[in-house]
């Protein structure tokens, strides 16, 4: 017998917006191909992408970062990225999230990307 249907989940239209934005922020090729349409959905609502942004192109900015250092020769690095911006860099991992969590404003920390090399 049969007591209750599968569900079915139906999705929002900002549930697929956050989607296409974190596949614009997959790669810097997406980043640039798909620039103009990530500028656009995100003056739709700022509010709730604006942080989905931030954090993903974080994200992005992070593995490019990372790389560099590695062609650089260095080594042991803990940094942090906030959007496009490299915010902290220290050798020991506390002392750059203290100096991330001074820099960037309190109402954003969650978007902050802390990595080493």
């Amino acid at each position: 017998m049969i007591t209750s249907l599968p569900h079915n989940h139906v999705t929002s239209k900002q549930e697929v917006e956050v989607g296409w934005i974190k596949f614009y922020l997959s790669s810097i090729k997406n980043f640039e191909l798909y620039q103009d349409d990530l500028e656009g959905l995100i003056q739709k609502n700022p509010k709730v992408y604006l942080p989905v942004y931030h954090y993903h192109r974080g994200l992005l900015m992070a593995r490019m970062y990372k790389k560099e250092c590695k062609k650089l020769g260095l080594k042991k690095l803990h940094f942090a990225v906030y959007s496009s911006a490299v915010v902290a860099v220290h050798l020991e991992k506390q002392e750059t999230q203290k100096i991330a969590r001074t820099i960037v404003l309190p109402n954003d920390q969650k978007q902050i990307v802390f990595d080493k090399v």
